[in-house]
């Protein structure tokens, strides 16, 4: 059977992973709710991804002299990317700093985003290494293996480093992957689980990318080596005008189809890396 586990690095539970002394778990729950649960993820995601957020970020100035318009325009700082007239006497303008002029943020520290994204893949790594050739699929905080007897399982919990089992006691019947954060499954109780990057699964891009799709398109790229695509209209849309500042509601197609070049595909849908 395949087992469906996730590695929860970035959530911080309400159980610490070893209780301080000095700390007070008492009043703490056993169980946290759903929202404590999903606002610690949010919490501590963001506080780790701020440490690499990209110092040169693009900025917005409204400007009323034209001398100040003139000398932005002729910086060696700066390099303007657009420029708007708002009214009469206001023009917007966007810019970003030039490589040589980026100034440092102490909210930034790359040292750390880099321990970080390293010590998540290493944890990461060291499930991979045991499960070998069991691993269907995996991703940065995820990994979908096949379950056997006698064979050993990464150790399941609650707590901050440890996988939790996303299936809830079910197993997957059947799985097809179409590259990374694209994938479906079914389980043995008949829920039907779809995941694509980029694409909202409403009810009618459902319509379109299903389950059933993902498998016919996996089918004809790795026995027919034949790209499929499936165009999805996405009716309303909200996006925010750059110029206007309003908000709008436009209507827009994507397309979906198997895109894979990380490994090369075998005939029994096994992957080797490259140079194997």
């Amino acid at each position: 059977r395949n087992v469906l586990v996730r590695i929860c690095w970035t959530v911080i539970m309400k159980k610490p992973a070893r209780p301080l002394k000095s700390m007070d778990v008492s009043g703490m729950d056993d169980e946290p709710t759903r929202r404590d649960f999903t606002m610690n993820v949010i919490a501590s995601t963001s506080r780790t991804c701020k440490f690499a957020q990209r110092p040169n970020m693009v900025k917005t100035e409204q400007i009323k002299d034209p001398q100040v318009f003139y000398d932005y325009l002729t910086s060696d700082e700066i390099n303007v990317l657009d420029a708007d007239l708002v009214s009469d006497d206001i023009i917007e303008i966007r810019y970003e700093y030039t490589d040589n002029f980026i100034k440092p943020d102490a909210k930034t520290n790359v040292v750390i985003a880099a321990f970080t994204t390293a010590y998540a893949r290493l944890k990461l790594y060291g499930v991979l290494d045991m499960l070998q050739e069991r691993v269907m699929y995996y991703d940065t905080d995820s990994v979908i293996l096949i379950s056997k007897l006698n064979e050993p399982e990464p150790p399941l919990g609650n707590h901050l480093g440890e996988l939790t089992d996303e299936l809830g006691g079910e197993y997957i019947t059947v799985f097809a992957s179409g590259g990374p954060n694209n994938y479906c499954y079914r389980t043995n109780s008949g829920k039907v689980e779809t995941k694509v990057r980029g694409i909202t699964l409403d009810c009618t891009a459902r319509q379109k990318v299903n389950f059933e799709v993902i498998r016919g398109l996996v089918y004809l790229h790795a026995q027919c080596q034949v790209t499929g695509q499936v165009s999805v209209d996405i009716p309303f849309r909200i996006t925010r005008n750059t110029r206007t500042k309003e908000i709008e509601t436009k209507g827009m197609k994507k397309d979906y189809r198997i895109v894979y070049n990380k490994r090369v595909i075998m005939d029994d849908y096994k992957t080797l890396p490259y140079g194997y």
